[in-house]
């Protein structure tokens, strides 16, 4: 554990923070309105105590064991797509495998619902403590606001693409939460949209509050969710534009050679979040445990491997091929594994890596994409040339000339595949906002349903608050 989170978990505000939130939105409630109060207080009573809580956040955030930014989200994501296959018959695996997801599925409900609304709670509570509070610096208390901001549309950003329709919340009120009506994807993105907008207007553009580590936001790291998310929208004008304003930062990002992209603090790198567990050194992400195969896979090391035909999109001389895709063989049986994460419990290789949420090339790829639906094709293809010449591919510019809009969107998803393997659920998100989930997968699927696009909403969910229902098609 590395000296700021210690420096962290030794402040008191921060086990304050903790309590304060760690009875979840139903049970808060029901804590003596005296002594919540006191809490409230306490935490967001000066600087350093609100940017205390704020940090309990990440912490949450950080959580080890298969949670969001854990591992879970890849492993989920990747089953349920083209991109994995499982390497064990075990529960739960097989049945993402096989979209065959229970709505009673204790996983899907902890990992992918319960843990984000938790996080969007708190974020909405940092927001309710430092508004109009003159007990913080107003610069101080501008960001967190803004950085309270990001996180709640970070986390809405997820359950509207893992689920569909949601709840936005926006309030730490119970009885409002509990009334609030599903909202559609593209009323989600809206409000991720105007949220996101507003926190870039109030925080700093600067990693000093992390100690100069990408590992708390900004305003470029909210700038990099709101390319995206102009993205998912097709709004390609502003996710062009947005994309622009972040590649040119170039003092601050810069495309990192192959083997450095996922370490600690990389050029690359616009927001990175480490591992807490106490079973990983912080030199390992929950990631390279989860995939790197050194033995026969067992516990949680090596359950997956990459779809031998998703890997027929590489060329064999692609050095994401030869540097991200590992293999072992153990008792005759040849194992593929995502290698793009390269520490794991077995070794103590250094340096450090960090879990990626935000990237420079996700940035290029974006703008490349606006260009191409733009009709900006010789600016697209200079963004994807970027890609292409890093994994040391031939360019677009050389090796076809004349190529048109069709393709060259073609080639800009491929590019994505190759680029974004088991990282981030990029490829499970692409197949659906791209509306090829149906054509993809009918065909590799056995069972699939053009209604498996979406995660069910948890069945404990929809007993709990009417205004959820109906469940998601197909469950």
């Amino acid at each position: 554990m590395n000296k700021r989170i210690i420096k962290i978990l030794d402040h008191p505000s921060t086990f304050l923070f903790l309590f304060f939130i760690s009875f979840g939105c139903e049970d808060f409630v029901e804590l003596e309105a005296p002594k919540t109060e006191t809490v409230r207080e306490t935490v967001f009573s000066s600087d350093e105590t609100a940017d205390a809580a704020m940090n309990g956040i990440y912490l949450i955030l950080r959580e080890p064991d298969l949670g969001l930014f854990s591992a879970g989200l890849e492993l989920t994501t990747g089953l349920l797509s083209d991109e994995l296959v499982p390497n064990t018959t075990s529960f739960p695996w097989v049945q993402y495998a096989a979209n065959e997801v229970d709505p009673n599925n204790a996983t899907i409900f902890s990992t992918f619902w319960r843990k984000p609304y938790n996080v969007i709670y708190n974020a909405n509570a940092i927001i309710e403590g430092v508004t109009d509070n003159d007990q913080i610096t107003v610069d101080l208390r501008n960001h967190l606001h803004g950085e309270a901001l990001f996180i709640r549309a970070l986390m809405h950003f997820y359950l509207t693409n893992l689920f569909g329709a949601i709840p936005y919340s926006v309030s730490t009120n119970i009885e409002e939460n509990n009334r609030l009506n599903r909202e559609t994807t593209s009323q989600v993105y809206g409000n991720i949209i105007a949220d996101v907008l507003e926190a870039q207007s109030l925080m700093f553009d600067h990693f000093d509050l992390s100690d100069g580590l990408r590992a708390r936001a900004n305003s470029h790291v909210a700038s990099a969710l709101l390319a995206r998310t102009y993205l998912y929208a097709q709004d390609w004008v502003n996710a062009e534009l947005v994309a622009s304003e972040i590649i040119s930062q170039s003092e601050l990002f810069q495309m990192e050679s192959i083997d450095n992209v996922f370490l600690a603090n990389n050029t690359e790198a616009i927001f990175q979040l480490a591992s807490i567990s106490s079973r990983f050194n912080e030199n390992v992400s929950p990631l390279g445990d989860r995939f790197v195969i050194s033995r026969r896979p067992a516990g949680l090391s090596g359950l997956v491997s990459p779809d031998e035909v998703y890997i027929e999109v590489y060329d064999s001389t692609d050095l994401r091929f030869t540097t991200w895709i590992g293999s072992y063989t153990t008792r005759g049986i040849n194992y593929l594994f995502s290698n793009k994460y390269k520490n794991h419990r077995d070794t103590e290789l250094a340096p450090p890596e960090k879990t990626v949420v935000f990237r420079l090339a996700e940035q290029y790829l974006i703008r490349s994409e606006a260009r191409a639906q733009l009709n900006n094709l010789s600016g697209a293809i200079e963004d994807i040339d970027v890609i292409r010449e890093r994994a040391g591919l031939p360019l677009i510019a050389d090796s076809i000339p004349g190529i048109s809009r069709s393709q060259l969107l073609l080639a800009i998803e491929q590019e994505r595949q190759r680029e974004f393997i088991a990282e981030g659920g990029h490829r499970w998100f692409d197949l659906k906002r791209t509306g090829k989930a149906d054509q993809v997968l009918s065909t590799l699927k056995e069972g699939w349903a053009a209604t498996d696009v979406l995660l069910p909403i948890p069945e404990s969910e929809l007993a709990r608050n009417a205004n959820l229902l109906p469940q998601n098609e197909g469950y």
